[in-house]
C-alpha cells in the first residue's frame, strides 16, 4: 500500500497568523529554498492573530493558519509534533503579543515526486513546475522522512506522513486540518462538505455569522477554468452574488498575504466587482481602499509585471520587494467592518442570493 502523504489545509473558522511585515513572506521563501536547518541564523519576525473583525470571528486554533508551506504551532501542537522532527524539520520561535507561537519548518527537500504518474503544469518551453494537480510520490525516496518539501517546488507545500496526522488526532488538537495529497488508501482528514445550492429557507435557517459562508462556499465549485472562464461565470450571477464573491475574495486574500497576493492571484481580476460590491452594501471606506490599491497596482506595474507574468511561487515571493501595496494592508485591517452591512443587505434582498443546483 502506498504511503498516506498529507499537506496542511486551512480550517474553516480557525484563527490565522498574519506576519505584521509583508516582507516576512520573502524571508520565508528564502528559508524554504535552503534545504537545510536555519536555526543558527534565524531571525524571529512578528505575527498577529486574526480572531475578530467586525461581525466575523475566528476561534482559537492549535495551528493558526499561515499557509501550507509552513505551520504555526501553539504549545499543544509543539508537544504533539516534536517527536516527528528527526533530521527533517525544526522549531523556530515567533514574536506574537497574544500567544506563544512557534514556526514548524520542514526543511528537508526530497526528489519524491513521481513525474510519470503525477499531473503537473509546467511553464511553456521550461521544465519548471508551477502547479501540481495531483500528486504521486516515490515511497522509496520518502523512506522514513516524516516531513519534507519537494525539491522541484521548494517554496510550495510541506508534506507529512500519516503518522503525524494520527498524532494530531490523538492529541485532540483544535481546528487543525490536513488533506490527503497522495492517492494512498486513506481518507481525507477533517474536510468540510460544502452546500451545492442555497434557498431562501436555507438562508433564513442559519445565524448571521454563517450566512456569508453558506453562500460563498456554494459558489466555489462553480468557478473553474481559465481566468477568463472564471470571470465569465461570476459575471453571469446576480449583483448580489457577485458582491458576496468579490468582497470575500479580497478580504481573504489581503488578510492572508496582503493586496500584493490579491492581485497576483486570479482573485484580483474581481477588484472592480469588489468596489461595486462594497458600495452596494454601503461599505464606502472598504470600496475606497480597493480603489486605492488598484491605483497603486498601476503605479507599480512596470516593476511588478515580470514577476506576475512568471506565475511561479518564487516570482510571487520576490514581487513583495517591488511594490508599495503593503502600505495599504494595515489600513485594510483597521477599516470599519463590512460583515454587518453585508449581512443586512442579504437579509433584506434574499431573492438575489438564491443559488440553484448546478
Amino acid at each position: 500500500m502506498a504511503l498516506a502523504i498529507y499537506e496542511p489545509t486551512v480550517t474553516e473558522g480557525g484563527e490565522w497568523a498574519i506576519p505584521v511585515d509583508p516582507k516576512s513572506f520573502e524571508y520565508l521563501r528564502t528559508l524554504a529554498e535552503r534545504g537545510s536547518p536555519v536555526a543558527v541564523d534565524w531571525k524571529p519576525f512578528e505575527v498577529r492573530l486574526l480572531r475578530k473583525q467586525g461581525g466575523r470571528s475566528w476561534k482559537e486554533s492549535d495551528c493558526p493558519w499561515l499557509g501550507s508551506h509552513f505551520m504555526v504551532l501553539r504549545p499543544a501542537a509543539v508537544a504533539a509534533f516534536s517527536e516527528f522532527l528527526g533530521d527533517d524539520a525544526e522549531l523556530l520561535p515567533l514574536h506574537c503579543a497574544d500567544a506563544d507561537l512557534t514556526l514548524l519548518n520542514a526543511w528537508r527537500l526530497l526528489n519524491a515526486l513521481d513525474l510519470s504518474l503525477s499531473d503537473v503544469v509546467k511553464l511553456p518551453g521550461d521544465d519548471r513546475i508551477i502547479k501540481v494537480k495531483s500528486y504521486r510520490f516515490d515511497d522509496k525516496v520518502i523512506d522514513g522522512h516524516t516531513m519534507f518539501r519537494l525539491s522541484a517546488m521548494p517554496s510550495g507545500s510541506m508534506f507529512i506522513q500519516g503518522s503525524v496526522v494520527n498524532a494530531a488526532q490523538r492529541a485532540s488538537l483544535r481546528r487543525v486540518s490536513f488533506k490527503l495529497a497522495s492517492q494512498a488508501e486513506a481518507p481525507p482528514f477533517r474536510l468540510p462538505t460544502a452546500r451545492t445550492s442555497v434557498s431562501i429557507a436555507d438562508m433564513a435557517a442559519v445565524p448571521d455569522e454563517e450566512l456569508w459562508s453558506i453562500l460563498f462556499h456554494a459558489l466555489i465549485p462553480r468557478v473553474t477554468g481559465t481566468r477568463d472562464d472564471e470571470y465569465a461565470v461570476v459575471k453571469s450571477w446576480t449583483k448580489g452574488l457577485q458582491m458576496v464573491w468579490a468582497t470575500q475574495l479580497v478580504d481573504d486574500e489581503v488578510n492572508n498575504g496582503g493586496f500584493n497576493q490579491y492581485f497576483f492571484n486570479s482573485s484580483g481580476q474581481f477588484a472592480m466587482e469588489a468596489i461595486e460590491g462594497f458600495e452596494l452594501i454601503g461599505a464606502h471606506e472598504r470600496a475606497a481602499l480597493v480603489s486605492r490599491a488598484v491605483d497603486q497596482l498601476f503605479r507599480d506595474a512596470p516593476r511588478l509585471r515580470q514577476f506576475y507574468e512568471q506565475r511561479t511561487m518564487e516570482a510571487f515571493m520576490e514581487s513583495y520587494s517591488h511594490t508599495d501595496l503593503g502600505a495599504i494592508d494595515e489600513a485594510w485591517f483597521n477599516a470599519p467592518e463590512f460583515f454587518t452591512p453585508r449581512t443586512r443587505y442579504i437579509r433584506e434582498n434574499p431573492e438575489q442570493f438564491v443559488i440553484r443546483p448546478a
